[in-house]
């Protein structure tokens, strides 16, 4: 089913424009001896921003990562997100020649001043059992074509396509975390807003040690950046590959790739934005180009009874 959650009219002299934001909610945690890593693939061929010439508006059908967890490593939660051009409907893609149809979907609808609606999704599937009994190896996905609708797109270039699976797992050497996983499908944009403010909740820090935090968000480029910049608690977040003025810059903190084309998977410390005691906190995101804010997660030193 699409969650469409509430619709937003803003009157612009002379520009009428239309959204619908999914705010980010909670989708999993995990209070324990927990980590995770993310595997996944863009689906653009190049920055969609490069110079001159300007790439050729296409985006590949399918592509593959590898999962490659230690022994001491236990799966206990799989989570598969895309997201792309489009409603979302009827976009089921394959995953090593499973189709797979989402649990959710997550759709916003985008008037530009031009006038023509262009709707962007992100789509969820639990795919925790499948992973458990496949564990390592190559992750192909295919059938994952928009090449159909992205005429509409490519006048002011703004179209992605992309992919991960989230891979939290168990091992006894670690110490006790608190893991969040937040959806949500939301963007900034100097047409609507230019900053998006949004809470997280549900956190119990009771040391800051390590913690970190993990953004998934579309449409990113390395080229075209302009007052960009991703906040926790009011800290400016930056790390090796994304600095503090162009964090989503088309890089993957798991793959350490820099070519990760309009999609950004990144980390961040948070360790000096948290206070023991906190039970929430707030993600601000900016930027003048549109810039899509997908999958959020926390890793938390937690210590809680009973953990789970």
């Amino acid at each position: 089913m699409i969650r469409y959650i509430f619709l937003l009219f803003l009157v612009i002299p002379k520009i009428l424009i239309s959204q619908i934001v999914v705010p980010h909610t909670l989708y999993k945690q995990f209070n324990g001896q927990f980590d995770y890593t993310i595997i996944g693939n863009t689906h653009n061929n190049s920055d969609n921003w490069q110079p001159s010439p300007p790439p050729p508006c296409t985006m590949q059908t399918s592509s593959s990562a590898t999962l490659s967890l230690l022994p001491s490593q236990n799966i206990v939660g799989a989570y598969l997100i895309w997201s792309g051009i489009g409603t979302g409907v009827g976009t089921n893609i394959t995953l090593n020649g499973n189709n797979i149809t989402p649990d959710f979907v997550n759709s916003i609808n985008v008037v530009p001043p031009t006038y023509i609606a262009r709707p962007y999704f992100s789509a969820v599937k639990d795919i925790t059992s499948y992973v458990q009994s496949f564990g390592n190896g190559n992750y192909q996905i295919t059938n994952f074509d928009l090449n159909p609708i992205i005429s509409n797109y490519c006048s002011n270039a703004i179209y992605f396509g992309g992919w991960n699976i989230i891979v939290v797992y168990s091992n006894s050497t670690l110490p006790n975390k608190q893991l969040n996983i937040y959806d949500g499908f939301q963007f900034a944009w100097i047409f609507i807003s230019s900053s998006i403010n949004f809470p997280i909740s549900n956190l119990n820090v009771t040391d800051t040690t390590s913690a970190k935090m993990t953004s998934i968000v579309y449409n990113g480029s390395p080229n075209l950046y302009i007052n960009e910049s991703i906040l926790f608690n009011g800290d400016t977040l930056s790390n090796p590959q994304s600095p503090p003025n162009n964090p989503f810059n088309g890089t993957n903190s798991f793959s350490g790739s820099n070519s990760s084309w309009n999609m950004d998977v990144d980390t961040y410390s948070i360790s000096d934005s948290l206070n023991v005691g906190d039970t929430s906190a707030l993600i601000v995101v900016n930027s003048v180009a549109m810039r899509f804010i997908s999958t959020i997660i926390t890793s938390i030193p937690s210590e809680l009874p009973d953990a789970t």
